[in-house]
């Protein structure tokens, strides 16, 4: 059983604006504003949520002047970064600073075309700013450096609600729209993009959030294969055919297969299995239904031995007879031998596997009927 703990909190508690937190439902994360704590506000519009994704080679949505208010990093500031545990790698008026006064704010211009970022001295800040540069594993950036960024016709948004003069950093939360910048030593901060014949870059969908009721728990069963979500109202996240994501999960005992706390000796998966045949709702309205591909059967320790269970083993002679592969047989449920005529599959041609598939993950494909070449991969900027 699950206990609820109520906390009370107060709008000076609050670090960068308000109270963050993660919906699954939502996609991402959350931000309650801070005034909203106060039950004398009047303020709408209290809880804020984000969606981000990644700006693809070319984009006109990005504007080319940029502007950062808070740890904000050039390619010098990047190269004199050193592995001493004071070091930082921000402009000094910048760092850590939730309140900066207007007119220190730094400027940066997005160059769509090269995919790169360049600073107020026009040089391009990326990987190669640290190629000299010997980050420790246990440096907090060790797994790059980050700021964010907005466009220059939003840098008035950041005026801090009681101080004209200065730009209050948490503020861009509560933009429609930011950017943020990462570069660092990782292999991850390397860009890399599909690109078609043509060298335009390739887009790929996001994962559909689709919606499902949890189905009831049985009655009568102690077991409660649902637990507590039964009967709740979830969103997953559709990957194409096979791939249903974002379902809770909890831990078991590798040994007993019972609930236990996660850990070395423990395995973790999903809490519960949606049964065949459960309608999911599509987001255009559409619904789908589950069918599991493969499934997995885990045993829990019993109590009792097998003697006490009336558990008996097997015997040889229990089995069915093997199945015979001799061509000149006639096993009538063999697809290959032409003389089961209601099942037979037909002759085998070479030809068959020159072709594109009929059916790529559920869906009906009418293409070339030759194989194409396949798509190149083009080594991105850095950044």
């Amino acid at each position: 059983m699950k206990t609820l703990v109520t906390y009370e909190w107060a709008p000076g508690q609050f670090w960068f604006g308000g109270l963050h937190a993660w919906s699954e439902a939502l996609g991402g994360p959350l931000k309650i504003k801070t005034e909203c704590f106060d039950p004398t506000s009047l303020v709408s519009d209290c809880v804020i949520s984000y969606s981000s994704t990644i700006v693809p080679p070319g984009d006109a949505g990005v504007p080319p002047t940029l502007k950062c208010v808070r740890n904000c990093f050039t390619k010098d500031t990047l190269s004199a970064l050193s592995s001493s545990d004071d070091a930082r790698p921000y402009k000094a008026d910048t760092d850590e600073a939730d309140r900066l006064a207007d007119g220190q704010e730094q400027t940066y211009t997005w160059d769509k075309a090269e995919y790169k970022l360049k600073d107020d001295t026009e040089q391009v800040i990326g990987k190669s700013a640290l190629e000299n540069v010997d980050i420790q594993p246990d440096s907090e950036f060790y797994h790059g450096v980050r700021m964010r960024l907005v466009s220059e016709s939003a840098l008035a948004g950041l005026k801090c609600g009681d101080d004209a003069t200065k730009y209050c950093s948490s503020k861009a939360e509560e933009l429609p729209e930011y950017f943020e910048f990462e570069t660092g030593k990782r292999e991850w901060h390397s860009a890399e993009f599909l690109v078609d014949g043509a060298g335009q870059p390739i887009a790929f969908d996001p994962p559909l959030r689709a919606s499902v009721v949890v189905p009831q728990n049985p009655s009568g069963d102690a077991d409660k294969p649902f637990g507590e979500y039964a009967g709740a109202k979830m969103t997953l996240q559709y990957e194409g055919f096979g791939n249903l994501h974002g379902f809770p999960g909890r831990c078991f005992d590798s040994d007993t297969n019972e609930p236990a706390n996660c850990g070395q000796d423990a395995f973790y998966q999903p809490a519960f299995s949606l049964p065949d045949g459960t309608p999911v709702t599509m987001p255009d309205g559409s619904t789908k239904y589950v069918k599991a591909l493969e499934s997995e059967l885990r045993f829990r320790k019993a109590s009792m031995t097998s003697g006490l269970a009336s558990i008996g083993l097997g015997q040889l002679s229990d089995l069915p007879a093997p199945r015979t592969v001799d061509p000149s047989a006639t096993d009538l449920s063999d697809p290959g031998l032409p003389s089961n005529s209601d099942i037979y599959i037909g002759p085998h041609s070479p030809s068959m596997f020159d072709g594109l598939p009929g059916v790529i993950h559920g869906e009906l494909y009418e293409g070339a009927s030759t194989i194409n070449s396949t798509p190149q991969s083009s080594p991105g900027p850095e950044l």
